[in-house]
């Protein structure tokens, strides 16, 4: 009786364990912060330094859902009179592996931000560069997640708090991929520097919101 007993708090257990698995919206945080820990060399975050876990409202090619996890906004003061924005958003698969990481940041600009991505070989060509980024558009010009920052900039002093209104990406000359994911999402090839060895890409919130227009 007692090892009947001790076998059905298992089974119980296990189902337990699996429903809460499989109903979860987002990867175990103990996986996750694992990952943090075996890459903290490369990448110098911890779990804790996470503010805010996304799922990409689109999956890729292949079907696979990916999530994004922001670290916190980090404002510098370099002078008195400039100020630095940063944050990293690290892409993160359903077993919760970190796939690729995200820069964005603002060098003395209240109202833009700038963007470089990495994902790992083994993980280009599925289509994670195209939902990374919308969703990334969303956070900035929809949800506004980087408004409203209080912000000391000596080329606009009469703003203290950042309003972003324009997305910038630099791409090599040589990645097509990254260009054709970049104009699927609307950016424009403003680059000024001919003999540079990349492109310069941007998406301002006019443009983003006339083609949301177009799209209903």
């Amino acid at each position: 009786m007692g090892e009947d007993r001790e076998k059905n708090k298992f089974i119980e257990a296990l189902k337990k364990y699996s429903s809460e698995s499989s109903n979860s919206e987002f990867p175990r945080d103990e996986f996750v912060s694992k990952n943090f820990e075996k890459l903290f060399k490369h990448y110098r975050t911890k779990m804790t330094d996470i503010d805010r876990k996304i799922k990409i409202g689109k999956t890729t090619k292949n079907g696979e859902q990916y999530f994004l996890y922001r670290k916190k906004i980090e404002i510098s003061k370099p002078v008195s009179t400039s100020c630095t924005l940063s944050s990293y958003y690290f892409i993160i698969n359903s077993d919760g592996n970190i796939i690729g990481k995200i820069s964005v940041y603002s060098n003395d600009e209240p109202n833009y931000l700038e963007m470089a991505y990495d994902i790992i070989p083994e993980y280009m060509e599925i289509g994670i560069g195209t939902v990374m980024l919308e969703e990334l558009i969303k956070e900035i010009f929809e949800r506004k997640v980087f408004d409203n920052i209080s912000y000391i900039c000596s080329g606009c002093p009469d703003i203290s708090k950042t309003s972003i209104k324009k997305i910038r990406l630099a791409i090599n000359n040589d990645n097509i991929p990254s260009k054709k994911v970049a104009e699927k999402n609307g950016f424009k090839d403003v680059s000024k520097n001919l003999n540079w060895i990349g492109r310069d890409y941007e998406l301002t919130i006019e443009d983003y919101l006339k083609q949301k227009e177009k799209e209903k």
